[in-house]
């Protein structure tokens, strides 16, 4: 009887932690895209009728005044502009931005797209996912986007010669 009783409250304490963990890590609602700042940040406007901004997961597109920057926001901005869709956050950055991943109404997730195309960076310092990667060589070996330029600065560097 005893070891039921304890078999059964670490069942219930185990399912309980994984809940929490869960709601921890990945939030999901679903949004209208109001605003493209750049080509990894957006506003979206859920349906409690708040603006929030989203930084992309995984990716680091060209600063605006970098090469690519202005191209790399209307790409972003054709896919995805005025359009309802899936976002899992998980976590606020120190500029209070949703970090999160963006998929359109038929799944395609945003950051992989931004990437394909060539306008943005894998962000490996924070992503190790490998579909980012395989597609930023293959925009590389295509020379789509950004990699026309025989040698992108990628944003990263050029924020970190601001400080």
């Amino acid at each position: 009887m005893r070891l039921t009783i304890t078999i059964t409250v670490a069942f219930v304490l185990f399912v309980g932690l994984q809940d929490i963990i869960a709601q921890d890590h990945k939030k999901q609602f679903s949004g209208r895209i109001v605003k493209i700042v750049d080509g990894d940040t957006f506003d979206i406007l859920t349906q409690e009728n708040k603006v929030l901004r989203i930084r992309m997961n995984g990716i680091d597109a060209p600063e605006k005044s970098q090469p690519f920057g202005q191209k790399s926001k209307d790409y972003l901005g054709r896919l995805c502009f005025k359009q309802t869709i899936k976002i899992i956050w998980y976590r606020l950055d120190r500029n209070k931005r949703y970090i999160a991943d963006g998929y359109l109404p038929d799944g395609r997730s945003l950051s992989l797209e931004m990437v394909r195309a060539g306008y943005a960076w894998h962000f490996k310092k924070y992503s190790s996912d490998p579909a980012l990667a395989k597609a930023e060589t293959e925009a590389r070996q295509q020379k789509f986007g950004l990699w026309l330029d025989p040698n992108p600065e990628a944003p990263w560097d050029k924020r970190g010669r601001r400080n």
